[in-house]
């Protein structure tokens, strides 16, 4: 890693024991508020065996300059450090300091790997080239996403979609659908919709059935969930969302056998858009896409009228720096067992 600047040389990395309350302010203070950076997401991931550890750098006057919350999973030797979302505040501060920190904590080998989801910038690019992060062998995600603005009124948005996507959303009107926030969503019929969308489409991305119950608890009002309920009474489709502020990002989404027939998906993204805008959000992350292994989630959501946004994306580093090598090999072979 590259050693400290001389602007830098007065800024420390430590351990943050403050309450929820405060890791949030105090990410929010950075100016750089994303839900996977959050205490309740941290939690989250601890009830699928993370260890969630969050770092705050100060400069001699006490004054916050950067800050970070990494997911840590020790597997043998080595302690896996992932940090998703991004850190926030300066990021030429993810230097050799911020590594010695989790190596005092966790051990003495271990792999980092960020996945910014700030918009992409030349600038950062060459902040985290030059304190010695680079991009991963293998990539998990695209590090494309799509961003629906909400600042305008329906009429307007929906002028913006496609004219597909339109006549579906009117076609929804046709079925007799319920469309409606669903206060106390179940996470059995969640999961048991999840496997009805999987027999027709095959393997596809999705929160494990194990996780989606503490997603429930964890992100607790954070979450939004709205449902298309068919004329027996039965949950065909949901979408949800988190919220932090005025951005929200897409958590769920899944429709049944009959959905596809009756365009419920359209109708319950628009709820869910019209919902988020009521509660004060102006920027809905559409949950990342990948136009050629997945077009028709691309397409779907290409057609609300979103824009395409490239994040900065992911980048790694290890100690020793063999272990890149070793890490994105494993990944590598997961995804292709996968």
């Amino acid at each position: 890693m590259q050693r400290p600047t001389a602007s830098s040389h007065s800024v420390n990395w430590e351990k943050f024991n403050g309450s929820p309350a405060q890791w949030d302010a105090c990410i929010a203070s950075l100016g750089w508020r994303v839900l996977h950076q959050c205490h309740a997401w941290g939690e989250f991931r601890r009830t699928a065996g993370w260890t969630p550890f969050r770092v705050i750098a100060r400069d001699a006057a006490g004054q916050m300059r950067a800050g970070c919350q990494a997911l840590v999973r020790r597997v043998f030797r080595v302690s896996f450090v992932w940090v998703p979302g991004g850190a926030s505040g300066d990021l030429s501060l993810l230097d050799e300091r911020f590594v010695h920190l989790f190596r005092e904590s966790f051990g003495p080998i271990c792999y980092f790997r960020i996945n910014d989801m700030r918009r992409l910038a030349d600038t950062d690019l060459r902040t985290l080239a030059a304190a010695d992060w680079s991009r991963p062998g293998f990539r998990m995600s695209s590090g494309l996403t799509m961003e629906y603005d909400l600042g305008p009124e329906s009429p307007q948005r929906l002028s913006r979609a496609s004219s597909d996507w339109r006549r579906n959303l009117k076609r929804s009107a046709k079925y007799g659908l319920r469309i409606e926030p669903w206060l106390n969503p179940d996470a059995q019929l969640i999961a048991a919709l999840y496997r009805e969308m999987e027999e027709i489409k095959g393997n596809i991305e999705r929160i494990p059935e194990r996780d989606l119950a503490p997603l429930i608890r964890c992100l607790g009002e954070q979450l939004l969930v709205c449902r298309a309920v068919d004329t027996n009474g039965r949950t065909v489709a949901l979408r949800a969302a988190a919220i932090l502020g005025d951005r929200a990002w897409d958590i769920l989404a899944v429709a049944g056998a009959s959905a596809r027939i009756t365009s419920a998906s359209y109708a319950t993204f628009w709820l869910l858009a019209e919902e988020c805008r009521a509660r004060g959000v102006r920027t809905y992350d559409m949950g990342g896409v990948d136009p050629e292994r997945n077009k028709g989630v691309y397409d779907f959501k290409k057609g609300t009228g979103a824009q395409l946004v490239h994040y900065l994306g992911e980048w790694d580093c290890a100690v020793p720096g063999v272990l890149r090598l070793v890490a994105n090999w494993s990944l590598r072979r997961r995804q292709v067992a996968a």
